[in-house]
């Protein structure tokens, strides 16, 4: 199956303020009854989480809207999108809704995501 894409009406990259991008957890650390703590590898992969605002229209908060909720069904599902470090296409999944403030002109949707492997 492919996934989608980000809409090409909504801004293309994440706003700086707010910008938040971690290294991906990948590791368990293991209490040994005697000495250091063990560390070891998770597996070969995990995702990176990524948060960050983007600033949008009236308009585009409702392109936003059908594209988590109708596109992404409610956002369960991947889709592709510009990584902005490295400004390659990755793909992406929300870990939790996005959340729309501001107005009435200018609004500010906070993105709560993860860069899948």
């Amino acid at each position: 199956m492919v996934n989608a894409t980000w809409p090409t009406d909504l801004p293309r990259y994440l706003l700086v303020a707010g910008f938040d991008r971690r290294f991906r957890k990948n590791k368990i650390r293991t209490q040994m009854e005697y000495g250091p703590v063990k560390q070891r590898r998770r597996g070969t992969s995990a995702p990176a989480p990524i948060k960050g605002a983007i600033q949008l229209t009236a308009a585009q908060v409702a392109t936003l809207e059908a594209f988590h909720e109708t596109t992404l069904v409610d956002g369960t599902l991947p889709f592709d999108w510009v990584e902005p470090i490295r400004q390659t296409a990755v793909t992406y999944r929300f870990v939790g809704e996005p959340a729309v403030t501001g107005g009435p002109v200018i609004f500010r949707a906070t993105l709560d995501l993860e860069i899948m492997p």
